[in-house]
Formats: C-alpha cells, sequence, structure tokens
C-alpha cells in the first residue's frame, strides 16, 4: 500500500530530504535548525512524491522533479480539470507527445533531470 511521503523546499536550506513535525514545529534533522510550523510555511513547499521512481530508482515527486523523456521534458502535477477530480498528468516542457500518465506509470524509462526549484532553467521551453 502507498503510504503519503513529502519533503521541503526551504527557502534557505534547500531541498530537504526529510522533516519531522512536533510540538507545532518544523525540524530539519541534516541541519538541525528547527521553526515554528506556521512560520515554516511560509517560506518553505511542501512537495509530495507520486510513489513512482525513474530509470536509476531516484524518487518523482509531484510539481518539482524535471523528467526527461527522448527529447521530451516534462514534470508531473495535478489537474482539476478531468472530471471535476483533482487528477495526476503530465506538464510538457519540451516536446510533447500523445502520451497519458497511466501509459507513464507503467513506463519506466525516464530519467529525472532535475527539480523546478534547484534548476529553473530546465523550465525554459528554449
Amino acid at each position: 500500500m502507498y503510504s503519503p511521503k513529502f519533503k521541503l523546499y526551504c527557502k534557505e536550506h534547500g531541498l530537504s530530504q526529510s522533516f519531522e513535525i512536533w510540538e507545532e514545529n518544523i525540524s530539519f534533522p541534516k541541519t538541525g535548525f528547527y521553526y515554528p510550523l506556521n512560520l515554516c510555511l511560509d517560506f518553505c513547499i511542501i512537495i509530495q512524491y507520486s510513489g513512482l521512481e525513474d530509470k536509476y530508482g531516484k524518487e518523482i515527486y509531484f510539481n518539482c522533479s524535471i523528467l526527461k523523456y527522448g527529447k521530451d521534458i516534462f514534470m508531473l502535477s495535478f489537474s482539476d480539470e478531468e472530471y471535476g477530480f483533482i487528477c495526476p498528468h503530465i506538464e510538457w516542457i519540451k516536446g510533447g507527445r500523445d502520451w497519458s500518465y497511466s501509459e507513464f506509470v507503467y513506463d519506466k524509462s525516464c530519467e529525472i533531470i532535475g527539480d523546478i526549484y534547484n534548476n529553473p532553467e530546465l523550465m525554459s521551453n528554449d
């Protein structure tokens, strides 16, 4: 069974692999820093694990991981345009093919080439 997994992008400390919530604080074990939960949410973004991995076994996160498949570059995001439900879908950055999210789930040949926070240049359509 899939258990939701998250990480935080913190503008001050970069992408954190893990965090803990205790007594209304968020703690970053790697750095030893901790912040009150309400303040942390002002400068951090919570990123959700998709439950999927790239061809090298790296975890793919929604609205964060930038993926490459052949010459196509994309990321996984959510859409509420499909029948009124919030559904995962592919958001094309470069290229784009007739390829659905469900096909992506079964095709393990893409690779993570960066993320939107540390590699914003990859979001360019050039």
